[in-house]
C-alpha cells in the first residue's frame, strides 16, 4: 500500500507539475492570440469606413413590401457583436446608423418607434435617410 501511496503522489506531482505548463501556456497564448487577428491593426478610421462599405440600403427608391412595418439594415447590429473592438467602432459611426425605413401601422409602432429611436440616437449629426 505505501507503494502505491508513493505512486500516487509522484502522479499528482507530475499532474499539478503539468497544470502548471498549461496555465503558462494558456497566458502566452491570451497575450499573443490578438497579434494573429489582422484587423486588431487597422486603425479606427479604416473599420470605420469599411463597415460603411456594408451598408446596404435596398429599399431607396422602391415601395416598401406591403406586409413589412420596419426595414433596416441589421449590419450594424452585426458587425457591433463581433467583439468589444468592432463595437465600439460601430457605435462610433454614426452613419451605420442613419438609414430607417417604418410604416406606421397604429398596432404595431410603438416599438418600432423605439427601435428607430435608438437607430436615431446613434447616428448623432450624421444626414439621414428615413422612409415613413
Amino acid at each position: 500500500i505505501s507503494e502505491l501511496d508513493r505512486e500516487i503522489t509522484r502522479f499528482q506531482a507530475a499532474i499539478k507539475e503539468i497544470q502548471s505548463k498549461r496555465t503558462s501556456l494558456q497566458s502566452f497564448v491570451n497575450e499573443h492570440i490578438n497579434l494573429l487577428n489582422p484587423t486588431t491593426h487597422l486603425p479606427t478610421e479604416v473599420l470605420s469606413r469599411i463597415f460603411q462599405h456594408c451598408i446596404i440600403v435596398p429599399w431607396l427608391g422602391e415601395a416598401l413590401p406591403a406586409l413589412v412595418v420596419c426595414q433596416l439594415d441589421t449590419t450594424p447590429l452585426k458587425v457591433a457583436s463581433v467583439c468589444r473592438q468592432w463595437r465600439n467602432v460601430a457605435l462610433n459611426t454614426p452613419q451605420l446608423w442613419s438609414s430607417f425605413s417604418l410604416r406606421l401601422l397604429p398596432d404595431r409602432t410603438s416599438r418600432y418607434i423605439e427601435l428607430a429611436s435608438i437607430w436615431f440616437s446613434r447616428s448623432r449629426n450624421s444626414p439621414l435617410s428615413i422612409r415613413l
